[in-house]
């Protein structure tokens, strides 16, 4: 299963709030999943290497449309730039 991570955006209060998440893909390379709740913690790694991975993987997510998921977080309504 190929996944990375991704910038996912919700709209609250008529505010968008962003956040970093794994996107996992389908066989067509289409999103199709990602985690039931925002995960909000630090990057982790059982080594330094690891860790500094973990940063380089999710500095690509910056490089990817954000992907805009609907009030209940169950769909993506748009992908595109920070809004």
């Amino acid at each position: 299963m190929k996944w990375n991570y991704r910038v996912f955006a919700i709209e609250d209060r008529e505010e968008w709030y962003y956040y970093i998440d794994e996107a996992y893909y389908n066989k067509y390379d289409k999103v199709y999943s990602w985690s039931a709740e925002p995960y909000f913690g630090s990057p982790r790694g059982n080594s330094l290497e690891e860790l500094q991975k973990s940063h380089e993987l999710i500095a690509i997510a910056f490089t990817k449309p954000v992907l805009y998921l609907n009030k209940h977080r169950d769909e993506i309504i748009e992908e595109g730039k920070f809004k």
